[in-house]
């Protein structure tokens, strides 16, 4: 893997010669990993060191958006190059903008969710008139 991210691309400088696709399959494979591993782990609360379990997530989505530019970049006529990263950089935004509004829903329903288990048995404080 290392062989092929560094030396094949770095030392040779031919980047028509690297298979994107295995690299993104690879950074395909380790986003899932770490994040199957975050739901297995985190179920129950994030608990001290497992905070670091991101971090390969984080590589693993690095090494896919690289690979996937670098591709396009390479492919793309130089006429349409403008048009072609123009358009993955507002996909890009917008994926960002809908994952981040979704995440914000999805977490205010369960902490209400949550909120009304732990409360139901709670008595409501009288009202007072001031």
């Amino acid at each position: 893997v290392m062989k092929l991210l560094t030396s094949q691309t770095i030392l040779t400088n031919d980047f028509r010669t690297v298979n994107y696709r295995l690299v993104s399959l690879i950074g395909v494979t380790v986003c899932a990993t770490s994040l199957t591993v975050m739901i297995i782990r985190w179920a129950d609360g994030i608990k001290g060191v497992e905070v670091y379990y991101g971090f390969p997530w984080a590589v693993g989505c690095g090494i896919l958006l690289s690979a996937q530019f670098l591709e396009l970049t390479v492919q793309s006529p130089p006429e349409q190059m403008a048009n072609a990263t123009a358009i993955y950089c507002l996909v890009q935004q917008v994926g960002q903008i809908v994952g981040t509004s979704g995440s914000a829903a999805a977490l205010q329903q369960l902490f209400g969710v949550r909120l009304g288990v732990n409360l139901d048995g709670t008595p409501l404080p009288k009202k007072t008139k001031v």
